[in-house]
């Protein structure tokens, strides 16, 4: 995966392409990834799909208690590029909290965006009922709830393939995003433009597109391939 900005996001391009150099076998989640590694060493394979769809499909049949709204949009912010800048952080909360009048929105927050909300002093903007604030959750706990949810925003590069395969409305609070899944989509990449996201917020519905999530078994073809190359 490739921004083509060595600093968008820090570390991870820099790290993706150390390790291109490194690497005897790569396996592609789509053909975009096949065609950034038309230069490196080694065999290539399209899975067509990444293998968190194999584990997505696992986790959505667990069954969790929880104490969430019955509908909801859901949210996590948690990248340095955003939480670095307290103005866009603030804004973007604003903006899910006036867009919470129309329905509940949950903020899963981890300790540095927590950190950040008490050190800017903005924990008026959460209440119990409508931007709702909780703890983040493990994976297989999260994901059953990611498949509830009416919509997501999110900074995550994870969260978008995950929406991609669900077909469910995403909006990437991002400047750049190395992957592909989703836009022109179910995904739009705001640029960390208000306008967009409020875009996106107004009119989440219409960027709903069918689920994916039983099309690709990107995991037996990885195992395929090692054995057919010897690697059994």
């Amino acid at each position: 995966m490739r921004t083509g900005n060595l600093l968008n996001p820090f570390p991870e391009e820099l790290n993706r392409r150390i390790a291109t150099r490194m690497t005897d076998i790569h396996f592609a989640p789509t053909q975009n990834e096949v065609h950034n590694l038309r230069s490196a060493r080694g065999v290539v394979v399209n899975t067509g799909a990444n293998t968190v769809i194999d584990a997505m499909r696992d986790a959505i049949s667990s069954q969790w208690g929880d104490d969430l709204p019955t509908e909801f949009g859901l949210a996590t912010l948690h990248r340095f590029e955003l939480l670095q800048r307290p103005d866009k952080f603030r804004d973007v909360l604003e903006l899910l909290r006036d867009a919470s009048e129309k329905g509940p929105i949950v903020y899963f927050a981890g300790a540095p965006e927590r950190e950040r909300i008490a050190r800017h002093g903005l924990h008026y903007l959460f209440d119990d009922q409508r931007f709702i604030m909780k703890e983040k959750r493990r994976y297989l706990e999260f994901i059953p709830l990611l498949a509830r949810a009416k919509f997501v925003v999110t900074d995550s590069g994870g969260l978008q393939e995950e929406c991609a395969y669900l077909g469910l409305p995403c909006a990437i609070h991002r400047t750049h995003t190395e992957r592909r899944q989703g836009l022109e989509g179910n995904v739009l990449l705001t640029g960390m433009r208000t306008d967009r996201l409020i875009h996106f917020l107004e009119n989440y519905a219409e960027f709903r597109r069918r689920s994916t999530l039983h099309e690709f078994h990107p995991s037996e073809i990885i195992a395929d391939t090692l054995v057919r190359l010897g690697y059994s």
